[in-house]
């Protein structure tokens, strides 16, 4: 397993939850990509990440995060990160509200 798998295989293993867990599963996986891919954490967006209201915030903060994980460790590493976070927002109902936006 690498380092990416493993940092969320934790998320991985959460059942299908309300919205609301949903949320604080995504906000602290994005909010540890952040942590351990970049160098000097960018205080904006962490606070954008911690301050999302719901699932549609976060969604629109993946191209950010990215933005930030590249300049600090690569697009390569960025892309894997950002494919594993992005699987997070997948279950069929938020996935389709999403998709329809």
């Amino acid at each position: 397993m690498n380092v990416i798998q493993g940092i969320f295989k934790f998320f991985d293993r959460c059942p299908a939850d309300a919205p609301e867990r949903t949320l604080e599963r995504v906000q602290r996986a994005m909010l540890s990509a952040l942590e351990r891919y970049c160098d000097a954490i960018d205080q904006s967006l962490d606070t954008r990440i911690s301050g999302a209201k719901d699932l549609d915030d976060l969604w629109y903060l993946r191209p950010n995060l990215m933005r930030a994980i590249s300049a600090h460790k690569g697009e390569s590493v960025a892309q894997t990160v950002l494919a594993e976070i992005t699987r997070l927002f997948e279950w069929p109902a938020q996935k389709a509200a999403l998709m329809r936006r």
